[in-house]
């Protein structure tokens, strides 16, 4: 939302044209053509946001500038670059303002430093962010481009948004709303929208419920009038936060689950997160514990996948420790209680010092003193347990009953094992795209050959079993073949008729089975190790996936393997328990 100004940087025309023949011209011959065919070529490229075929026109575009010394195309061809990448943005836009001041002109110098404040505002930075945006604005006063200047002042207001300056970012969005409903055009239409927006965020924070449900409503009826989808979502958002602070969770749950599929395809994961936030809400506000729970596991999720959680979403991890100090789980309360230490950690150094402040059940000098009590408790626990261990021996026979009853459960676990030992390994490997999958593509308005391309990387991902690698997740997969994550998901979704996650899973889990099967040694391992061997972080993330694809506990298949392959004593089996 605050880098509204993505489109009017690149100055790019608005139709896709991939030329596949491009591949056999090399950087010389390609900054031998115009400026117009480069910039045209790389907007129909936008899509493909770090391509090899987009840098080779982005990098034969700087190359040109600089050859015939074209400085305003030469910081044109930088702010370019800036989006696309995710490594070198801050060079990038040093550059640019490099660029910028040898032109000696004050309008692509606000447009630097606001350049320069996007990159930390994309890092969270938001201290450097509010400078900068607030030096652009400072430089742009003096010029004619009204439209540049309230951008910023859009984005100023943004920044004070995050960092809880809410009377001050009030102030901001409504000057910005002033002038961008002054003037009817797409431009104008899409930042007013985007204001009101952020609008009715700052009313629901202020607790001005009436207000921000007034200003959504007036706000999702304008984006259904303009077109525009995108922005259709966030209204449908924040109009399921004030459903829920209506007190009308059902409409509160239909709004927020309609608006995160899109809202998940632009990457805005934080939004996401209080999106899950509110549902688990008004979940257990119904009483649905069970789906209350699972929204706020959806939370824990997204803050392990992009190390970052929104604010808002911060009392998602309240419930879960209280749910687990309920139902007496202490492994589960310790784990969210770190959780949250770690998520306040972050959240209060991206916020450089400033204001990170929030109504919070739990602040951290409470949860260090219930983390510490836990693990205390847990140790005397286990010592206790260490001393009674001979009379659990000598009273085993009283368990006789106990391992009657779960006579079926093992049976059940028996013949699971049977299938995953007996079961002929599917093969993975992706087709080359046949008719099917172009119509697949078609209907998800993917380019046919950027199908074509992530399945022959997806046949060579797997072939190569670089699915063993920990870091590999959606983003980052999607960056190493050079595509975004909705097309990678897509693509996946339809080819594999599963999630992403549930592929991966597979995957690796496939690829352990076969190998507990083929090699004796590997049973001696222990979750830890086997979880470090198949690309999981955590022994609680590799039992879960194991679970979820062989329907029974890494331990329970070990200890079943060795009996039925004999070779292996019982010690290899206590290290999975």
């Amino acid at each position: 939302m605050c880098r509204a100004n993505f489109y009017r940087k690149l100055l790019f025309s608005a139709f896709f044209c991939v030329s596949c023949l491009i591949y056999g011209q090399n950087q010389d011959s390609l900054s031998d053509q115009s400026f117009k065919y480069l910039v045209t070529k790389i907007d129909s490229l936008r899509f493909e946001r770090g391509s090899d075929l987009n840098w080779a026109y982005i990098n034969a575009y700087i190359k040109k500038a600089k050859n015939e010394n074209h400085l305003r195309n030469l910081y044109h061809s930088y702010a370019t670059a800036i989006f696309q990448t995710n490594h070198q943005k801050m060079d990038y836009a040093d550059s640019a303002f490099w660029v910028a001041e040898e032109i000696n002109d004050d309008a692509l110098i606000g447009d630097a430093y606001d350049l320069k404040a996007g990159v930390h505002y994309d890092l969270r930075d938001y201290k450097n962010a509010l400078d900068y945006y607030i030096k652009a604005d400072a430089v742009l006063s003096s010029t004619q481009n009204k439209f540049a200047q309230h951008n910023v002042l859009y984005s100023i207001g943004v920044v004070r948004l995050h960092l809880g300056h809410l009377e001050e970012a009030l102030r901001d969005f409504e000057a910005t709303r002033n002038y961008f409903e002054s003037i009817d055009d797409p431009n104008h239409r899409l930042m007013l929208l985007r204001t009101i927006y952020r609008l009715g965020e700052v009313y629901q924070l202020k607790g001005e419920k009436t207000k921000a449900a007034a200003l959504n409503l007036e706000g999702k009826k304008m984006a259904l009038d303009f077109g525009e989808k995108y922005q259709e979502s966030y209204f449908n958002l924040a109009m399921g936060i004030d459903g829920y602070w209506a007190e009308d969770a059902e409409l509160a749950i239909q709004l927020l689950q309609k608006a995160t599929p899109e809202l998940s395809d632009l990457g805005d994961f934080d939004v996401v997160e209080k999106a899950w936030f509110y549902i688990g809400k008004a979940y257990a506000r119904l009483g649905q514990e069970k789906e209350a729970l699972e929204s706020f596991e959806k939370v824990d999720e997204l803050f392990q996948e992009h190390g970052f959680l929104n604010p808002q979403a911060r009392g998602s991890y309240e419930w879960l420790i209280d749910h687990y100090k309920e139902k007496k789980d202490k492994d589960q309360q310790l784990y969210y209680v770190n959780q949250l230490l770690n998520a306040d950690q972050i959240n209060a150094h991206n916020a450089q010092g400033l204001s990170y402040q929030l109504t919070k059940e739990y602040d951290t000098k409470s949860l260090e003193a219930a983390k510490a009590a836990l693990e205390k408790s847990m140790n005397s626990k286990l010592s206790v347990t260490m001393s009674l261990i001979a009379v659990f021996f000598m009273l085993s026979v009283l368990f006789l009953g106990l391992f009657i009853r779960r006579k079926k459960e093992n049976q059940q676990l028996t013949k699971q094992f049977e299938h995953l030992l007996n079961q002929q390994k599917k093969s993975e490997s992706i087709e080359q795209p046949t008719e099917k999958t172009i119509v697949i593509s078609k209907k998800q308005e993917i380019p046919e050959e950027v199908v074509a391309e992530i399945l022959r990387r997806l046949a060579k991902f797997e072939t190569e079993q670089a699915y063993l690698n920990p870091k590999v997740d959606l983003p980052y997969l999607a960056n190493q073949f050079k595509t975004n994550t909705a097309y990678l998901s897509k693509v996946i979704n339809s080819q594999k008729e599963k999630s992403f996650t549930a592929y991966l899973n597979e995957l690796r889990i496939n690829y352990l089975i076969d190998l507990l099967k083929k090699d004796p040694t590997y049973r001696q391992h222990s979750v830890a190790t086997l979880a470090e061997l198949t690309g999981y972080s955590t022994s609680r993330q590799f039992s879960a996936a194991f679970f979820e694809v062989g329907k029974m506990k890494p331990s329970d298949f070990l200890k079943r393997i060795q009996e039925e392959v004999g070779v292996i004593g019982e010690n290899a089996v206590a290290a999975f328990e």
